[in-house]
């Protein structure tokens, strides 16, 4: 084949004879042509591959790599995630973010209002097969009052969150108020009330969130959200004996709602204002 007889002729003949330099000759030229057509298609490759979309695919980390090892400058070289919930007791700023929230609720006023509803023990009697009403006992009350709480006490734990709010005395007086006794008509009046040794004891279940740029929010687990709220001793000045218990129904009832209302959302609200103050968190509704 003559590109191989070229080949060797390249390789080993070093004598001058005419011949042979002819030889040599043919194969440099060869050569040189054979290196003429790699050339242009190495550039026409070339502009081939420079109209082809470049994909670069940087490294990715996750977190802080160990120095030296795997790390890329630039702002796309870390991809940031989230991380999972954890307990806020778990958190290192949690038990402060919930002291701080306990003192905000005890600056807020608390309004204590009777629910709109009609306690009744009305009178009957048993007239030839039918219920006859013979008197009316019937206590309602709209208005309501102001008052303010001590700092409560807390426990929080990666179990959960404790909350006991002791409540020494709640009065108020002058509370417009209207009740029927006999006749089924309403009598205007005003009563006092007085509440003394009042315990409120919320439990709950936060959590803290954390976004990929590192803000944090506070959940509330809702299977672990409660309250309870006990009496120790009611007093309803200005009205009957008769409508006396009636009356402190509606206090009792009134006194439960709202305190309940107050650690199921002032509590949440003021613990979910921290959050943000502390690490930028994200307020939810």
């Amino acid at each position: 084949m003559p590109g191989r007889a070229c080949g060797i002729s390249l390789a080993l003949v070093t004598v001058t004879e005419e011949g042979v330099m002819s030889r040599i000759g043919m194969c440099q030229f060869t050569g040189v042509s054979l290196a003429l057509l790699l050339g242009a298609a190495a550039i026409a490759e070339a502009q081939i591959e420079k109209g082809r979309p470049r994909v670069a695919v940087p490294p990715v980390t996750v977190g802080q790599p160990a120095s030296g090892v795997g790390q890329v400058s630039g702002a796309a070289a870390t991809t940031q995630v989230a991380m999972p919930a954890i307990p806020l007791a778990n958190f290192a700023q949690g038990q402060a973010m919930m002291a701080q929230a306990a003192q905000n609720a005890a600056l807020l006023d608390i309004n204590f209002t009777f629910l709109d509803k009609t306690y009744k023990n009305d009178q009957y009697v048993n007239v030839a097969g039918k219920k006859v009403r013979t008197s009316c006992i019937r206590f309602k009350a709209t208005s309501g009052f102001q008052f303010k709480v001590d700092v409560p006490q807390f426990t929080l734990t990666p179990q959960g969150l404790t909350v006991v709010q002791n409540i020494s005395k709640i009065k108020a007086d002058g509370l417009s108020a209207k009740f029927q006794l006999g006749p089924c008509q309403y009598i205007g009046v005003g009563v006092g009330v007085q509440l003394t040794d009042v315990k409120v004891t919320y439990t709950a279940r936060p959590v803290v969130t954390f976004s990929a740029e590192g803000a944090c929010t506070v959940h509330w687990n809702q299977d672990t959200d409660d309250i309870t709220v006990s009496i120790g001793d009611l007093n309803i000045l200005g009205v009957q004996n008769d409508i006396d218990k009636l009356a402190k129904d509606a206090a009792r009832e009134a006194i439960n709602a709202t305190l309940d209302g107050f650690y199921g959302r002032v509590m949440r609200n003021e613990l979910l204002k921290v959050s943000v103050g502390t690490c930028g968190g994200i307020m939810k509704k």
